[in-house]
């Protein structure tokens, strides 16, 4: 509230303004905190209630638990090429998706696709797909990441893989 200075400096409405100042941030902090809970996104406290609505189990980070809930959003739907597409994007957070069908193996294999980054937990994304996959097809979900490069002088591009094998010693 802009006031002349010399109103701030009498004694009892100094103190009221700057109570009045101190109520108004907290009720902005209160209402900003409120409001993100009503987007999956932002949602962290909220979840719950969006659970609660899509009788969904609560367990797993943050991450998990608004990819199930996008899955439940997306709704039962046919699951053609495009809906996997669609699903790859927003419930598992790729930057796009690519189909591979094998009719005479009866099994479809769903590329999420991660333009330039490490991809993420798919773990939301894979029980998304299994529980809409009709029982006569396989589907596979395998995260790719997508890399690009310019090059001016040589034409080959060329990685490495990383493997880390977990071994549990017994005696």
């Amino acid at each position: 509230m802009r006031l002349p200075a010399f109103l701030k400096r009498i004694s009892p409405i100094g103190e009221t303004l700057e109570a009045m100042e101190a109520g108004a941030a907290l009720l902005t902090e209160e209402t900003a905190q409120r409001n993100r809970q009503l987007s999956v996104e932002t949602a962290d406290t909220g979840l719950s209630l969006w659970e609660g609505d899509y009788s969904l189990s609560g367990g797993g980070d943050l991450e998990l638990r608004r990819g199930r809930i996008r899955a439940a959003m997306a709704g039962g739907r046919t699951l053609t090429a495009e809906e996997l597409k669609i699903l790859a994007v927003t419930v598992g957070g790729a930057d796009g998706g690519a189909v591979e069908e094998d009719f005479s193996d009866w099994s479809v294999t769903l590329y999420a696709l991660f333009d330039g980054r490490i991809p993420g937990d798919m773990t939301a994304l894979k029980e998304a797909v299994a529980r809409r996959q009709p029982a006569h097809l396989a589907v596979e979900v395998a995260p790719v990441t997508v890399l690009r490069g310019t090059l001016t002088r040589y034409t080959a591009l060329t990685g490495k893989a990383h493997l880390i094998v977990h071994n549990r010693m017994e005696n």
